[in-house]
């Protein structure tokens, strides 16, 4: 007996159902196995690659802010300039007493001229005779003294005439042991290490001089805020409020705090997508050049404005960062957002379970006595 067409159409209804179901169910189970981009994210902050601070090497005041707060300079373009007077009175005055010392050196490697010595000698024999002559003067004056024919002043006049002959006679014949060994080797060297000393000395004066004028080592734009008012201020090396930052930015580098427990996906060379909070709809590419070694709690390394686990202790995070191409100079230093590191393929199913999966191989495993 045939069936009622209600009955058939009803079983076909059902049969068509069930169908739909498994076939769902095998596109879904199909799905899990599909490959999927996985990426890691974590809170940015972006950093120069090249930044430096500037402060002058020496002691002065800054007579001249020669830039201005976000202008472009070249590498060796001047940034200060400080009052050079007290400098260059040290500079010029050392470099006097260098060039006589020069001098100096240049008499003593000619040598003594033979008319000098022989002018020497004569002054020398000239008073030795005069010795000679007062001498006997003197002691005919102290017999007559003796006798009464000549008076005490007389005497006292002789004997001081002899003494002033010995005295000029023992300067000749000093003044001629000088000119003799004027040429000594000893001599010599130490003028010249006087000569050298005073070189040293000369160039470290000119160096202050030169560095009145602190210039940009790098090309950069200067990010230091109210340089202007470094006019007028005394300024000593190192110290830490006079100073003109450069940065160049058309490089930077982005500090990525990503959670240690997906930390072993990423990998150096890894591709970035990054998204700044001042330009959400511009997304930025670069590629990771390192990862930290260490890692450490959220709150000793969070970025400021950040919203990853605010407060919780108990996360830690580990530093990665990447460089981007910044020639339009969208991206400014300490701008803050959100990053994501490609860390390769994987199965839908494994992405999709893999925090549970993390939590049965590490929790549960050590409740496993």
């Amino acid at each position: 007996m045939a069936r009622p067409f209600h009955v058939v159409g009803e079983h076909l209804g059902s049969i068509a159902k069930w169908a739909l179901v498994v076939l769902l169910a095998a596109g879904a189970a199909w799905a899990m196995f599909l490959p999927y981009q996985y990426h890691v994210s974590g809170p940015i902050r972006i950093q120069p690659i090249s930044r430096v601070e500037v402060r002058p090497e020496i002691e002065g005041t800054v007579a001249e802010v020669l830039v201005s707060e976000g202008e472009w300079v070249e590498q060796g373009q001047p940034l200060l300039r400080l009052n050079e007077r007290h400098h260059e009175s040290n500079f010029e005055a050392t470099l006097a007493r260098f060039q006589e010392a020069q001098a100096r050196v240049r008499l003593l490697e000619a040598g003594p001229v033979a008319e000098e010595v022989v002018k020497a000698i004569k002054i020398v024999e000239t008073a030795r005779a005069k010795l000679v002559w007062s001498a006997a003067r003197a002691r005919r004056y102290e017999e007559l003294h003796k006798e009464g024919l000549v008076a005490q002043q007389e005497y006292e006049n002789a004997l001081q005439v002899r003494d002033v002959d010995a005295k000029e006679l023992e300067q000749a014949q000093a003044n001629l042991a000088v000119v003799k060994r004027a040429n000594r080797p000893e001599t010599l060297d130490a003028a010249r290490a006087e000569a050298r000393s005073l070189e040293v000395v000369a160039d470290s004066f000119r160096a202050d001089v030169e560095g009145t004028i602190v210039v940009s080592p790098l090309d950069g734009h200067v990010v230091s805020p109210r340089v202007g008012e470094l006019r007028g201020i005394y300024v000593k090396p190192g110290q830490k409020e006079a100073v003109v930052e450069i940065e160049d930015d058309r490089r930077v580098r982005a500090e990525i705090l990503v959670p240690e427990e997906d930390a072993g996906a990423v990998k150096v060379g890894s591709p970035v997508r990054l998204v700044t909070w001042t330009y959400a709809d511009r997304i930025f590419d670069g590629e990771v050049i390192a990862v930290a070694p260490v890692a450490a709690p959220y709150s000793d390394v969070a970025v400021s404005g950040s919203e990853l686990a605010v407060g919780d202790p108990d996360v830690r995070v580990v530093r990665v960062l990447c460089e981007l191409d910044n020639k339009a100079g969208y991206l400014k230093s300490e701008m803050t957002g959100y990053a994501k590191v490609a860390a390769g393929e994987r199965p839908v199913w494994d992405v999709l379970s893999r925090p549970f999966i993390r939590w049965v191989r590490v929790e549960v495993w050590s409740w496993i006595p």
